[in-house]
């Protein structure tokens, strides 16, 4: 015997574990808090200073926290911009910009839909947020709640009359408000057939919904799942770790440490939490989350294969079933006098009904993520992932080619000419013109939200472009954990 200890499975899940538990445990803890982006408002408003960010963070803080982007219809020098952090106007083409004042609000609500409605010669801007309905008249200078107090409203649309609302509460549940007294009820809408589903998806779309917690359960299942999975990759190292420590600590102590009895309660308690019970519990969500992980950090490399590859419906996991529309309706539009006629925007496309819900079919020139529906006068704008952009006019659907990508918001100005926003910029344009990029500034803060800190931690960016790579080695040996641990569980699971 030569003293030397060999290298056994169980020594390579040990120190496998010991080099990868923190960052894993810093990804588990960021990405849950990420994959809650659209539900804590402080993630937003709580910021932090600027000055020690990477440039490429700043300056996709800068231009992302803005969502919203509407022109004043009959001035183009009044314009409102919002987001996550509130409501923002200027009367002078963006020179100069001042935040809108919410009367009696609990803090700033982060505003997700601004829709502009003109009736008996007088404009008002309604903003769906994630306090309720609010109505300004002054086009964004104040604002006052009307409706739906403490309610996440995620999307709103001007109905078949000027005095009708449709919203969507929390992605979930349509419902109409009526302005003229303040009302709103609840409509009941029927689950999609089989056969009106898209036959496929492709693979691209299956990885993105898998990762952020939407692609394997009904409503929020998955995001429970994925947050339980990022406490478990805080619970895991530690409880692995003091399995390791432990016993050396009590070693080195005068007397041996704790009574044996003692030891051995706590070194068998440490194994069932680590293993039988969070790891066991756990591994799936872990290997898929380590696994798509890579993909997106490969996005670019990889997004030809990943669109190319379809899963067919058989194939599909059971959310993408659709049998609730629970957290599924990202944008919603109504049609000018069709009380009935109501369209909803999905990740699997765009569903439409003309008897107000008791059957929907799916627009089969419309592919892939539906993410705004936007309806200016009698055209309809719609902007997604995964698909052009595009608008309906006159029963035609016409693709918005160079409008950018994944648009949050689009608006007219008093010259016709469209504006489509994004994360990156805003796009002007026409029907059959090419895109240009505009020069406004919108409002720049001196400080930079928690979200794009934790993002930027999450993927490496605080760090340095090409942290990717090191993610992906975390991540495989994540995949190594799994396995190993699952084979020691197998060999042990009667202790």
């Amino acid at each position: 015997m030569n003293g030397k200890k060999r290298w056994t499975l169980h020594r390579l899940h040990q120190w496998a574990g010991l080099i990868a538990g923190l960052w894993l445990a810093l990804l588990g803890i960021t990405g849950l808090l990420l994959d809650h982006r659209h539900d804590w408002r402080w993630l937003w408003q709580s910021t932090v200073a600027a000055d020690w960010l990477p440039e490429d963070v700043i300056v996709k803080a800068r231009t992302g926290v803005w969502r919203l982007y509407q022109i004043h219809p009959h001035d183009k020098n009044r314009q409102i911009v919002g987001g996550p952090q509130g409501l923002w106007w200027t009367a002078n083409d963006g020179t100069f910009w001042k935040q809108t004042r919410f009367a009696h609000s609990n803090g700033i609500p982060s505003v997700n839909t601004a829709l502009i409605v003109e009736r008996s010669h007088q404009l008002e801007l309604w903003l769906a947020t994630d306090d309720g309905i609010w109505l300004s008249k002054d086009f964004g200078q104040s604002a006052q709640a009307v409706g739906l107090t403490g309610v996440n409203i995620t999307s709103l649309t001007q109905g078949h009359v000027a005095t009708i609302l449709l919203g969507v509460r929390n992605r979930s549940r349509v419902f109409q408000f009526d302005t003229s007294d303040q009302t709103h009820r609840w409509l009941e809408l029927a689950n999609l057939r089989k056969d009106s589903l898209p036959h496929e998806i492709n693979l691209s779309r299956w990885v993105h919904d898998l990762h952020f917690g939407r692609g394997f359960l009904y409503g929020p299942l998955d995001l429970w799942i994925n947050d339980f999975t990022g406490a478990a990759l805080l619970l895991l190292p530690l409880t692995g770790f003091l399995f390791w420590y432990l016993p050396k600590r009590w070693r080195e102590q005068k007397p041996q440490g704790p009574a044996p009895a003692t030891k051995k309660h706590t070194m068998r308690t440490l194994l069932r939490t680590h293993s039988s019970i969070t790891g066991i519990m756990l591994c799936i969500p872990i290997l898929y989350l380590a696994i798509t992980g890579i993909f997106l950090d490969h996005g670019k490399e990889l997004r030809q294969w990943l669109k190319s590859t379809a899963i067919p419906q058989n194939w599909q996991t059971p959310v993408y079933a659709m049998h609730t529309w629970d957290k599924e309706i990202y944008a919603i539009a109504a049609y000018p006098n069709a009380p009935q006629h109501i369209s909803l925007g999905t990740r699997l496309g765009l569903f439409t009904t003309h008897d107000l819900g008791k059957t929907w079919h799916r627009e089969a020139s419309v592919n892939g993520f539906v993410w705004i529906l936007k309806r200016i006068g009698n055209t309809l704008f719609l902007g997604g992932m995964g698909a052009p952009n595009r608008l309906l006019r006159n029963g035609t659907w016409h693709i918005a080619k160079g409008s950018g990508h994944m648009p949050t918001d689009v608006t007219q100005d008093t010259n016709g000419v469209w504006h489509w926003i994004n994360a990156k910029s805003v796009m002007r344009g026409g029907l059959n013109e090419a895109y240009v990029k505009t020069d406004i500034s919108f409002p720049i803060g001196t400080d930079i939200p928690w979200y794009y800190v934790l993002d930027a931690l999450h993927s490496g960016m605080l760090f340095t472009p090409h942290w990717k790579w090191v993610n992906d080695a975390f991540a495989l040996l994540a995949v190594f954990l799994v396995i190993s641990g699952l084979t020691r569980w197998w060999r042990t699971k009667w202790v």
